[in-house]
């Protein structure tokens, strides 16, 4: 039982870790077209970004363009929460792979 315990405490000890050290990048990110590159329809996820947008990327680089849409509105002084729309937030937003681009059904990413 303490094994047990003791092993459940290093799990939950290197999850904590793992989270903290996700900080901000030092160095500015660099906008790449390639966040947007496809094969098929399950490279890609539509994100709500900073913006305040979705956006459909390649999960691959879904974290990347979010850090990069923050950085771009954090460089304006402009960051701020985004309203959510309840019924928006339950249903899952599509995202396909048109042309080896990524796109959110009725918009084009960047």
């Amino acid at each position: 039982m303490n094994a047990l315990r003791i092993a459940g405490l290093a799990l939950t000890a290197l999850l904590a870790a793992g989270c903290a050290s996700h900080t901000a990048p030092a160095e500015p990110i660099v906008w790449s077209a390639e966040w947007f590159q496809c094969d098929s329809r399950f490279d890609c996820i539509a994100v709500q970004d900073a913006y305040c947008k979705h956006t459909a990327v390649n999960m691959n680089y879904s974290l990347v363009y979010q850090d990069w849409a923050r950085q771009q509105v954090e460089s304006i002084g402009e960051l701020a929460p985004c309203d959510r729309d309840s019924e928006q937030d339950r249903m899952p937003i599509p995202a396909v792979c048109h042309n080896n681009t990524c796109q959110h059904p009725g918009h084009t990413s960047r």
